[in-house]
């Protein structure tokens, strides 16, 4: 697999141990339930979180994208805060997601790993009890929560259920099967105020489907999108690579599952939660490759295509109306902006921060590193710093490392290896990427076997993630 890395030799043993340092424990929780203020009070806002699953945001129309993908979303994004320069904290599901749920790295919570067996389970980490989630920290002070997931490795078995009431979790299935369950759950979101609700939507993950009118309006040649649709593409980059004709296909498609999912997002917004004493938040968990840089979906990289995100927050009483935020964030930082809005203390240990002044006014920027990670079992881990106009990229293999530096501003294609020419730029960043994370973590962490109907190992056989290793 090529990378373009420069290789660089570290005379250095790795640590064993996960990394621990911040983590958050159970003491915390029962710190939380004693209470930091009023519990269910009148003035505290519902929580609405919705995650994407492999959006990336420059194919958004409120993000600049020439196609009017999302118009729902430019409306909502009109109506709130949108953040310009968001990264995922990692580039598949698993450990995003993960991170969103806890606001701690990868390297800390544990959770990047999950195989699809041959046969019968799917091999998850697990997201350990002693994590406090957002659902946890705000059922502590009141809220009622509930969960609605479209996606396997989010499940209760697999840790990722901590601290919901209700948590619903459907496989992997289409935007229309997530709103008929949140539907189910209109009346008692409306009994239980203030409610925590999260919603996942799987559709634009790969294989992609032909979505009408949408696909037709993008000009697609549609002998290729029914040909195309519902096929496995992570490994077929090289095939791709020689027949441009079909990768523009996929990404009509792409885009169509995206202008599908919009739709919902509307539905979701306009018929089930209506209302302005709300806190929304709409993120996707990671992008999407169309080999900018050689492959193809997700999980596969730390580029800029698999890690920049949609990132868009409406505030109580519409205090956020059409902000735009253009200082780099992470998806690590809506924890502490959902706990500072719900007046619940942030507990000790969080790798986010609190976007609640971006929400309420002009702020000034700021020079704050954005980290990401990946690493999948067998496949070669990365991780990643951006700060400022620099992106620091390093990925291990056996007891070396190879290194990338990109000059985001004037390569924001990320076409050129500066690691050389600017070693000192390289240096700083990989102190202040171990400061945080410290030493490369290859500890084990917990693993669940989930067993899957037949159905649901039909999907994943469909996906290319039965007996082709890492789900991605």
């Amino acid at each position: 697999m090529a990378h373009g890395f420069g290789l660089l030799s570290i005379n250095r043993s790795f640590a064993t141990a996960r990394v621990r340092a911040g983590a958050v424990s159970v003491t915390v929780l029962l710190a939380l339930s004693a209470g930091c203020g009023e519990v269910g009070g009148p003035d505290r806002p519902n929580v609405i979180l919705v995650t994407l699953d492999a959006v990336r945001a420059d194919h958004l129309s409120c993000y600049g994208y020439h196609r009017n993908t999302s118009p729902f979303l430019d409306e909502f994004a009109r109506r709130g805060c949108l953040f310009g320069n968001c990264r995922a904290a990692s580039s598949w599901t698993v450990p995003a997601v993960a991170s969103v749920f806890t606001s701690l790295y990868p390297a800390t919570h544990g959770v990047r790993n999950g195989i699809v067996e041959e046969n019968e389970v799917l091999n998850q980490e697990v997201l350990e009890d002693s994590f406090v989630t957002l659902a946890e920290a705000l059922r502590a002070e009141g809220y009622a929560t509930f969960g609605v997931s479209s996606n396997l490795h989010i499940s209760r078995e697999s840790g990722m259920g901590q601290g919901f009431d209700r948590f619903v979790s459907l496989g992997l299935v289409d935007a229309a099967m997530v709103h008929a369950a949140v539907q189910g759950l209109k009346h008692e979101l409306r009994q239980s105020e203030p409610f925590f609700l999260w919603v996942h939507y799987y559709d634009p993950h790969a294989p992609y489907q032909a979505r009408f009118p949408a696909i037709e309006d993008y000009g697609a040649d549609m002998a290729l999108a029914r040909e195309w649709e519902d096929r496995e593409i992570h490994t077929r980059a090289d095939y791709l690579r020689d027949n441009p004709e079909i990768l523009a296909t996929l990404v009509d498609l792409y885009d169509s599952e995206i202008h599908h999912t919009d739709s919902f997002l509307r539905k979701l917004f306009e018929e089930v939660i209506p209302g302005e004493n709300n806190l929304a938040v709409i993120v996707a968990d990671h992008g999407e490759a169309f080999l900018e840089h050689g492959f193809v979906a997700h999980g596969m990289s730390l580029f800029e295509e698999e890690l920049r995100v949609p990132l868009v927050i409406t505030a109580p009483g519409g205090r956020a109306k059409g902000m735009r935020v253009p200082s780099p964030v992470s998806a690590l930082d809506i924890y502490p902006t959902v706990l500072d809005y719900a007046g619940v203390e942030a507990p000790a240990g969080l790798c986010g921060v609190s976007l609640r002044r971006h929400l309420e006014g002009p702020a000034p920027g700021e020079l704050r590193p954005v980290i990401s990670e990946l690493g999948i079992d067998d496949w070669v881990p990365m991780r990643s710093i951006a700060l400022g106009r620099w992106k620091y990229v390093e990925m291990r293999v056996d007891h070396r490392i190879e290194r990338q530096l990109f000059d985001l501003s004037a390569d924001p294609e990320e076409e050129r290896n500066l690691v050389t020419e600017q070693g000192d730029v390289a240096r700083r960043l990989y102190v202040e990427l171990e400061r945080r994370l410290g030493p490369w973590s290859c500890a084990e962490t917990a693993r669940q076997e989930i067993s899957l109907s037949s159905e649901d190992r039909q999907k994943l056989e469909s996906l290319g993630y039965v007996g082709c290793g890492a789900e991605r």
